[in-house]
């Protein structure tokens, strides 16, 4: 697991590492969460990528759900409600 300090390293790490999933916050230094994730789903389409706010940030939240963000989790937030939220972007076909 890998953490960036700013927009633009988390968009030089998913380059590097293309991860499985990313977490990313719709606040912090340099890009914005939106552009970073405008930046991710530039790189690849099919990303799973899940947002991260705190209260009162729904607006955003949506935007970033039409842009292409799988789902989103408000902070804090519990490991139960983290593990339904990485469920539902892996579903298991059956």
């Amino acid at each position: 697991m890998e953490e960036a300090r700013d927009g633009d390293e988390a968009i030089a790490m998913f380059g590097e590492y293309s991860p499985d999933l990313v977490l990313l916050d719709i606040t912090m230094p340099g890009r914005s969460g939106l552009e970073v994730l405008e930046e991710i789903l530039r790189q690849d389409e099919d990303a799973a990528v899940v947002m991260c706010s705190a209260m009162g940030q729904e607006t955003v939240i949506q935007k970033a759900i039409v842009m292409g963000a799988r789902d989103f989790i408000v902070k804090p937030f519990k490991k139960d409600e983290f593990l339904r939220i990485v469920d539902s972007c892996f579903p298991i076909d059956e």
